[in-house]
C-alpha cells in the first residue's frame, strides 16, 4: 500500500490556496509572529498546552494518506476540548483581511478540531481562530460554529481525495519517466578520452552522495558525461527528488538544452529559469498591482498540463504559455519548476539567500543534485551573495524625504544616519578611509530588522524608498549570517559613507545554504584544489578528479617571450615593446587574434603603439569600458570575422571568459601580465583575511585570482579537437616559482618555457601551413 505524508497546509493549499501573486507581507508571517504566539500563550490557564503534534489518515484503495499538524494551542476544561489557533497581525481589524487569509485559518482550525474529535469520539470539542495584535497586545477571537466543526469530515474527506488523486497521476509520470531512463544511454558512438571516466566517477559520487571536484579540459564534453549519471540518478532517488544544473552565463544554459535533445526519447520535464528582471514588464516589480498577478494560480493550474508535455521549457515557450493565460511569465516558470525533473538557473537560485527558491531549500528540504558549471566563478559570486551595504547619503535622503509624510520613520533613519556620522568623524580623526570594526553595536541588527518592518507596512511609496528597502533587506539577511568568515568595516568612498558586511571566505554560507544537496562542482580551472574546495564550500567527504586535454598536442602552441614586466612600477618603460612582441606573433600566421591586457589604461597605451607596428591587412579591435549588448555583438563580429584582425581585451572581462571562438574564429592569444587583482580595501582583507590563517594571504587574494584570469583567457583557443591554435604569455613574472605551480602542467611540458620563441612559433604554423 503506497503510503504519502503531508501536512495540513500543504493539503489545505489544494482549496485554499491563493488566486493572486502578492509581494504584501502576509500578516501572520512577521518578524515578532512568535513572540505574538508567546505572548497571547501567557494569558492562557497553566494546563493549556501548546504547539500540539496531532495526525491523522486516510485510505483511499490501495492509498493511505497521513496527515500531520501541529496545533497552536489545546485546552481540556473537563466540559469540552478546546483547539485553537493564534496568529498574529497589525491590522486594525483582522476579520477585514482577505478571504483567503481568515478562510485557509478557520479551515485549518476546522481540521484540527475535527482531528481532535476522531480521537476523542466522547467528549465535545471547540474550536476557535485567535488573532493576536502586535501593537496593542489584544485579541480578537473568532468562535467557529457546531457546523464549522461538523464541516471537517466532509472537508478532509474532500481534500484528501483530491491530494491522493494527484499523487497517483504524479507516480504514474514518474513510472513512465523512470521505465525510459532505464533505457538511456551514452548520446553518442564512442567516448571521448576521459568521458567514461568522468560518467562512472559522478555516477558513484551520487549513489553515495558524496561531493564531486571535477578539473577537466574545454572539449572534453563534460556536459554531456555529468547529465547522464545525474539524470539516471532520478530512477533511483525519492520521488520529490530533482535535478539543478547551475551556470554562470546563458551560454552555459544554451549547451545544456542541447545536449538534452540528443536524448528525445526519454519522459524528462526540464524547466529553465530566466532572471525576474528579464521578464518582469511591470514598473519596479511591484507585483501587487501588476495585470498579469491576477488570477494567476488557477490560470497557471490550467496551463501546467500542457506545459509539461512539453518536455524541455525554454525561457521563449514559457513566455509564450504565459501570454495565452496572459499571467507572470516568471512565477509560472517557479511553478513549472516545482513539477520538473530537472531545472536549469544561475548560482542564486540556490545560493543567493535574496532569491533562493524556498519552495526547493526552504522549510521542505527536497533531495538534490547540484551540478555546478564554471563552478570557479562560484567564489567571487558568493562573496557577492553574502555580503551587503549601506550608504549614508541614500539613509540622509530618505531620511528628509520622510520628514513630513512619515515623521517617525524619518526619526529612526535619523537614527541611524548620527551612527553613520560618528563613523565618519572617527575616520576623519584617524585621517583614514577605512574602519574595522569587531561587530556591530550593540542593539542596531534589532533596531534595523524593527525598522524594516516598518518601511514594509509603511503606506508610501518612491523610487528611492523602494531601493532603500530593498538594500536594508538584504543587509538584514546577511546580519543573520556573520560570522567569522565576514569583515565589518566603514569606507569613506566617493564622497559617501558606507557599512559594509564583506564575506572574505563564502565556502561555509554556501556549504549551508545547500544544505543536504550533493554538488558536483565542475570546471576548467579548479587548481589548486585546496584552495577551490575551502572557498566552494565542498564537503570533507568528496571525490575528485582531474582529467588531461583530450586535444591533440601537434594542434597547440604554448609560448612564453621574456624581457617584459608588466608591474604597476615598470610596465610604462614596457608599452613599446608590447606592442612589437604583438605585432611579431601575429605576423607569423595571419588570422584572429586577442591580446588580453592587464587594465583599460595599459590596453590604451600598447593600442596606441601598436598601430604602428600592426602588420599589413590587420584590423585593430579595441575592447571599452561599459560597452552596451549591441557594441559587445559588434565587437565580438569583428574579432571573429574574416581575415586578419587582432583584438585588445581586458583580462577577466567579457571577452575572456564563458564565449566560444572555434576553428579560425581565433587561432592565437597574447597573454600580458598574471592578471592581479588591483591593490583594494576589499582584496586587503581577503589577504589579511588568509595571511593570519595560514600566510596564504597573497596567494588566496591576488595570485590564484589572477593566473586564473590568464588560463581562462588561453582557454579561448582551443574549443574542439580540430582547433589549431597558440597562447603566448609576456611578462617575466610567469618564470617566478610561485606563478609557475599555478600554470597548467602540460603548458610547461609541452614546452612553453622553452627558447627561441619565435622559431618555435614559425615552425608550429609551417607544419600546420593551410590548416589553421
Amino acid at each position: 500500500m503506497p503510503e504519502i505524508t503531508v501536512g495540513v497546509r500543504e493539503l489545505l493549499a489544494l482549496k485554499y490556496g491563493p488566486r493572486n501573486i502578492s509581494l504584501t507581507p502576509h500578516p501572520a508571517v512577521l518578524g515578532q509572529g512568535i513572540q505574538g504566539h508567546k505572548e497571547a500563550a501567557a494569558n492562557r490557564p497553566a494546563e493549556y498546552q501548546r504547539e500540539v503534534p496531532i495526525e491523522s489518515g486516510w485510505v483511499e484503495g490501495s492509498w493511505r494518506l497521513r496527515v500531520r499538524g501541529r496545533i497552536d494551542g489545546l485546552l481540556d476544561t473537563g466540559e469540552y476540548i478546546l483547539v485553537e489557533e493564534i496568529k498574529t497581525t497589525r491590522a486594525p481589524d483582522p476579520r477585514q483581511l482577505l478571504p483567503e487569509h481568515n478562510e485557509f485559518y478557520r479551515a485549518q482550525v476546522t481540521l484540527y478540531a475535527y482531528f481532535v474529535a476522531q480521537d476523542n469520539p466522547d467528549r465535545d470539542v471547540r474550536a476557535r481562530l485567535t488573532w493576536w495584535h502586535l501593537e496593542t497586545k489584544e485579541e480578537t477571537i473568532i468562535e467557529l460554529t457546531a457546523e464549522e466543526i461538523a464541516s471537517g469530515e466532509g472537508l478532509f474527506r474532500q481534500l484528501a481525495i483530491e491530494y491522493i488523486r494527484r499523487e497517483k497521476t504524479r507516480w504514474q509520470r514518474l513510472e513512465q519517466r523512470n521505465n525510459t531512463l532505464a533505457a538511456m544511454h551514452f548520446p553518442f558512438p564512442s567516448y571521448r578520452p576521459g568521458q567514461e571516466e568522468l560518467v562512472q566517477t559522478t555516477a558513484l559520487a551520487l549513489e553515495h552522495g558524496q561531493d564531486m571536484m571535477v578539473e577537466a579540459a574545454t572539449g572534453i564534453g563534460k556536459t554531456a558525461a555529468l547529465l547522464l549519471p545525474a539524470i539516471s540518478w532520478l530512477r533511483t532517488a525519492p520521488a520529490d527528488a530533482k535535478v539543478f544544473f547551475l551556470t554562470a552565463k546563458t551560454s552555459g544554459r544554451d549547451i545544456v538544452i542541447e545536449t538534452l535533445k540528443l536524448w528525445p526519447d526519454i519522459d524528462l520535464v526540464t524547466v529553465c529559469l530566466e532572471a525576474k528582471e528579464r521578464w518582469c514588464t511591470h514598473p519596479d516589480g511591484d507585483c501587487d498591482s501588476c495585470p498579469l498577478a491576477r488570477d494567476f494560480y488557477p490560470k497557471a493550474a490550467q496551463l501546467l498540463p500542457k506545459m509539461l508535455a512539453a518536455k524541455i521549457l525554454t525561457p521563449d515557450l514559457i513566455y509564450q504559455f504565459a501570454g495565452i493565460e496572459g499571467i507572470c511569465p516568471f512565477e509560472l516558470a517557479l511553478e513549472a519548476a516545482t513539477h520538473a525533473d530537472m531545472v536549469i538557473a544561475d548560482y542564486n537560485y540556490v545560493f543567493d539567500p535574496m532569491v533562493q527558491l524556498q519552495r526547493f531549500f526552504g522549510g521542505n528540504k527536497i533531495p538534490a543534485v547540484l551540478l555546478i558549471d564554471e563552478a570557479h566563478n562560484l567564489v567571487s559570486r558568493g562573496r557577492e551573495m553574502f555580503s551587503a551595504s549601506l550608504g549614508k547619503r541614500q539613509v540622509l535622503h530618505l531620511q528628509r524625504e520622510l520628514k513630513l509624510v512619515q515623521p517617525e520613520l524619518s526619526a529612526r533613519l535619523k537614527e541611524l544616519n548620527s551612527l553613520l556620522i560618528q563613523w565618519n568623524k572617527e575616520m576623519k580623526a584617524e585621517g583614514t578611509r577605512q574602519l574595522l570594526l569587531d561587530k556591530l553595536p550593540r542593539g542596531l541588527p534589532a533596531k534595523l530588522s524593527r525598522l524594516a518592518e516598518e518601511l514594509a507596512l509603511a503606506e508610501y511609496s518612491s523610487p528611492e524608498f523602494k531601493d532603500f528597502c530593498r538594500a536594508l533587506i538584504r543587509f538584514n539577511k546577511i546580519v543573520q549570517r556573520l560570522g567569522q568568515e565576514h569583515a565589518i568595516y566603514l569606507e569613506r568612498q566617493g564622497g559617501d559613507t558606507f557599512l559594509n558586511l564583506f564575506c572574505i571566505n563564502p565556502g561555509p554560507l554556501l556549504q549551508k545554504q545547500r544544505q543536504k544537496c550533493t554538488a558536483v562542482f565542475f570546471s576548467a580551472t579548479l587548481s589548486p584544489g585546496s584552495y577551490y574546495r575551502e572557498l566552494l564550500g565542498c564537503r570533507d567527504e568528496y571525490l575528485d578528479l582531474s582529467l588531461p586535454s583530450p586535444f591533440p598536442k601537434e594542434n597547440r602552441l604554448f609560448v612564453h617571450i621574456p624581457g617584459i614586466k608588466t608591474t604597476y612600477a615598470a610596465r610604462a618603460s614596457y608599452y613599446p615593446a608590447v606592442a612589437r612582441y604583438i605585432a611579431k606573433v601575429i605576423q607569423q600566421q595571419p588570422g584572429n587574434y586577442i591580446a588580453y591586457l592587464p587594465s583599460y589604461a595599459f590596453l590604451r597605451e600598447v593600442a596606441a603603439y601598436l598601430e604602428y607596428e600592426l602588420p599589413g591587412g590587420y584590423r585593430l579591435h579595441l575592447q571599452r569600458s561599459g560597452m552596451d549588448m549591441e557594441e559587445r555583438e559588434e565587437l565580438m563580429q569583428g574579432l571573429t570575422g574574416p581575415g586578419a584582425n587582432i583584438g585588445l581585451a581586458v583580462m577577466g572581462g567579457l571577452f575572456g571568459e564563458g564565449v566560444d571562438m572555434p576553428g579560425e574564429m581565433l587561432i592565437g592569444t597574447i597573454i600580458v601580465g598574471p592578471g592581479l587583482p588591483m591593490v583594494s580595501p576589499q582584496q586587503e582583507l581577503i589577504r589579511r583575511y588568509f595571511a593570519e590563517r595560514d600566510d596564504n594571504g597573497f596567494l588566496y587574494a591576488y595570485l590564484i585570482p589572477g593566473m586564473l584570469r590568464v588560463v581562462q583567457s588561453a582557454g579561448r583557443v582551443f574549443r574542439t579537437p580540430a582547433d589549431k591554435g597558440l597562447v603566448v604569455l609576456l611578462d617575466d613574472r610567469f618564470r617566478q616559482e610561485g606563478y609557475r605551480q599555478l600554470l597548467p602542467q602540460y603548458w610547461q611540458d609541452e614546452g612553453l618555457f622553452s627558447d627561441n620563441w619565435l622559431q618555435r612559433i614559425r615552425k608550429f604554423w609551417a607544419k600546420n601551413a593551410g590548416e589553421a
